[in-house]
């Protein structure tokens, strides 16, 4: 993902719009599903190293009741 792209997840206004567009088709709800292989590189780079013991919280990867 472009260093652009990334700087827009920050701002609320991007997720604002994100989920309040309703022109995007029927969905009403939102997921990313992705395999490990996948974002384990961006994982690697941004959390801290297993062996430090870290605290990370998981707060899901969409709106699903599922």
């Amino acid at each position: 993902m472009p260093a652009d792209s990334l700087e827009e997840l920050a701002h609320p206004q991007y997720w604002d719009k994100r989920y309040g567009d309703t022109d995007s088709g029927d969905a009403k709800t939102y997921d990313w599903l992705r395999h490990f292989d996948t974002i384990k590189p961006f994982l690697l780079k941004h959390l801290p190293p297993p062996d430090t013991d870290p605290k990370i919280l998981h707060l899901g990867s969409g709106n699903s009741p599922e």
